[in-house]
Formats: structure tokens, sequence, C-alpha cells
């Protein structure tokens, strides 16, 4: 059985998207059926959408998402009709290799729906490709249950949707790819939805100095406010190494690349400190990394975060207690509020870096 929905459909690349009726099919064995209630607006989408993340069109993006779970399919043990869940494009399933080696978030049953021949879906009576399963995009959608964690009925979903990507990846890369120490410098670069989470992890962590770096003056109050101590603008700071060096005498024991600039991805690992500096790959580009192999000689680390390293189920249970002690900001991240027949509007904000996160509300 089938069901028409709404959803913002990208028909190729760099144009618009626009709003058109889908047809939906029913949940399969351990599949459930959620009415979306918000998404987050995520750059990974704009990449995809300008091009530079080459995926198939037509498309159905989003991958922030939050709802409500309204039907379930044979074999459901983890959710039930009416929870309130948050979901993202990382999958949890508990039972593959990757899940039970403890050394990976990377769970082998990510991006099943990777192709439009396995997407819930179509257009036009053709398969419709999804970005990721949980299709935020889409008023409804039908995803594998290991990709949703529940929610406390209390959590806003406009809030909710963010633990999809931007907490996860930010809060995860400080907590669990960097693990950031107590009284140590860190500097972020791009304070955007991703690099002010890492900021509330590296506060969280007891960091004495963050250092935010971002081209945009106007983040620089409410990175203060997620804990920024010292804020520098790109225009006025033409050496960003040198002047972050000088800043911690010596250079920033953890660094964190959020922009997705593999040039800036040097200046990120250059501005640590030499001999036990670790510089973090938050961000993606397609283009190579280049370094000194004496940048890492010496003793700096150069790590990558896929979502944080942090697991879709496990921890955004463990980031969503965080928000209910009051210890985190997510609530502040969210700056413009749209109608789905708004989404490109957005996308416009983004692109002039006049947003920190703005969601779609169902």
């Amino acid at each position: 059985m089938t069901m028409k929905v709404r959803a913002a459909v990208a028909r190729d690349v760099g144009g618009p998207m626009r709003v058109e009726q889908v047809e939906l099919r029913s949940p399969g064995a351990g599949e459930v059926l959620v009415e979306n209630k918000a998404s987050g607006l995520c750059h990974s989408d704009l990449s995809v959408l300008e091009g530079k993340s080459p995926r198939r069109f037509p498309i159905i993006l989003g991958h922030e998402a939050a709802g409500v779970v309204v039907e379930c399919g044979p074999g459901v043990s983890s959710l039930k009709v009416g929870d309130h869940v948050a979901g993202g494009p990382m999958a949890e399933c508990r039972t593959c290799a990757n899940c039970l080696s403890g050394k990976t978030n990377q769970c082998l049953r990510s991006d099943v729906m990777k192709d439009a021949e396995t997407t819930p879906f179509t257009l036009d009576g053709l398969p419709l490709n999804a970005l990721a399963p949980v299709a935020s995009f889409s008023h409804f959608t039908v995803a594998p249950e290991y990709y949703y964690s529940k929610v406390p009925s209390n959590v806003p979903f406009e809030v909710a949707c963010l633990f999809g990507c931007a907490v996860m990846t930010g809060l995860g890369a400080a907590l669990l790819v960097a693990d950031v120490t107590k009284g140590s410098t860190v500097a972020v670069f791009g304070l955007g939805g991703v690099g002010l989470n890492v900021v509330d992890g590296a506060r969280l962590a007891g960091a004495r100095m963050v250092i935010g770096i971002d081209t945009s003056p106007q983040k620089e109050a409410t990175a203060r406010a997620f804990g920024v101590t010292h804020f520098l603008d790109p225009a006025r700071t033409p050496d960003l190494a040198a002047a972050i060096i000088e800043l911690t005498g010596g250079g920033a024991d953890y660094s964190f690349e959020c922009v997705g600039n593999a040039d800036l991805m040097t200046v990120a690992l250059r501005s640590t400190r030499p001999e036990w500096g670790t510089s973090v790959v938050v961000g993606a580009d397609r283009r190579p990394l280049t370094a000194q192999p004496f940048d890492l000689m010496r003793g700096r680390t150069w790590k990558g975060a896929m979502m944080g390293g942090a697991k879709a189920r496990t921890d955004t249970a463990r980031f969503l207690r965080l928000l209910a002690e009051g210890k985190l900001h997510t609530e502040q991240l969210v700056t413009h509020r749209f109608d789905l027949e708004d989404i490109n509007a957005g996308y416009d904000l983004m692109r002039k870096g006049e947003s920190l996160r703005s969601v779609v509300i169902y």
C-alpha cells in the first residue's frame, strides 16, 4: 500500500527544490513510518544540491529529522507508535561486525537507501532517491528503526532534530574523537551549527581557552555564549596559525576544522602544539590534504571524525541527557524557521552565512 506525501524534491543539480506530491510505501519488516515534524538544514544537503557531493537525481534531501512514529512494520522492537524520535544519516543496528567491534560508529547498515532501487519513494512512477533514509525534507518517511532514537516528549521538535547531525557531529568530535581534556586550549574553525557544538563540547570538557574562528563577525556574541573565549576574524588575521600559536603560547592542544576546506584543514593542523597537538577534520572536502611530514613527526595527530564518532542511538541518548541537565546550548542554534515551501530561502541564508541553523517546521 502507498500514500501520497509532500516532499521538497531536487530534480537537477543546481536547481531549486520544489514541493511535490510523491508516493511512499508502507513500512516493511524492521521499518517504521515516521511523520517528520522538523528538519534541520545542513550544509551537507547543500553540497549535494550544488553537485559538490555527487548523488543520483531526482532526490529528497534532509538528514536531520525529528518526528513521531505513526506505524511500525513487523519485527520492530525498539520503537512504538506515538514515540517521539530523532533520526540522522547514520545507523546503529548493534548486530553488525562494526557495531560489535566497539571501535567505530560506522554501522555497516548505514546508507542502505543510497541507491534509488531501495528507496521507499516513487515520483512519476519511478524510484525517487533519498540522501538518507530519514529523508527529512519529506513530511513522512519510511526507514529502518535503527536510524532513530527516542526523544523525551518535552523536547521541542526543532531542537530534537539537531541531534540527528549537528549536535552529534560537534559534541562527538570534541568529547569522543579528540577527547578534549580539562585545562586545555582549543581552536574551532567555523562557527556554524557543527562548530558551535564543538565549542559546547570543549566547554563541557573544561577547556580553559576556546578560540573561535569565523568569517562572520556577527556570530561572535553567540559563540561566546557557547563558550568561546577568544574570537578571530580571518579578514583581520592574515596568518591564523601564527595568531593561535601566539594566543596559546605555543599552539592549541586541539583544533577542529568544521568548514569543509582542505586548505583550512592544513592551517588547523599547523595551529596545534607541535609536540602533542591533535587536529580533527570535521568538515568534508573532496580535495587532497597537504602537509609536510615534519608537521606530524614531532608529535601532532591528524584525525577524522565521521559524524563525530558518535553512535546513532547510544550517543544520542547520552547527549539528550546532557540537554535535560541544562548543560547544552542547543536551543540557541535555531535562528530561522521555515515552512517546507520556503526551504530554498533557508539555504540562501546559509550561502550568505546569515544563519546558525535554519529549521523546516511541518
